[in-house]
């Protein structure tokens, strides 16, 4: 993620992404940040599902933070399966995230239909 408007702290980008999250009708998948994960080594922080079948991969990185080898092990998967993930540090570049998913999503759609 780029740095400019990136978070201090984690946590405060997770509680925000939440926040609009549910003020949109988004569902999400979340671990809770106060105990270890049970998931599987490297999965994304938010699995965010929208309108129109769409799923949105989202790793949340503070301030000049970076993906573990786990998180880029599972990136890598992910995008060879043609997912793609997500990195952001701040609600700039969530926001982008949802709008480039939004705008991908509806070429696939009207693709779908034919």
């Amino acid at each position: 993620p780029s740095t400019s408007k990136a978070v201090e702290r984690e946590r405060d980008l997770h509680d925000d992404i939440k926040d609009l999250c549910k003020s949109r009708g988004y569902l999400y998948r979340h671990d809770r940040m106060d105990k270890p994960t049970t998931e599987e080594k490297g999965v994304e922080d938010f699995t965010i599902f929208m309108p129109g079948g769409r799923t949105l991969h989202v790793e949340c990185k503070k301030r000049l933070g970076k993906l573990d080898e786990d998180q880029r092990n599972w990136k890598h998967e992910l995008e060879r399966l043609g997912h793609t993930v997500h990195v952001v540090g701040s609600m700039e570049e969530f926001r982008k995230a949802i709008q480039n998913e939004s705008s991908s999503a509806a070429g696939w759609g009207e693709e779908r239909q034919r």
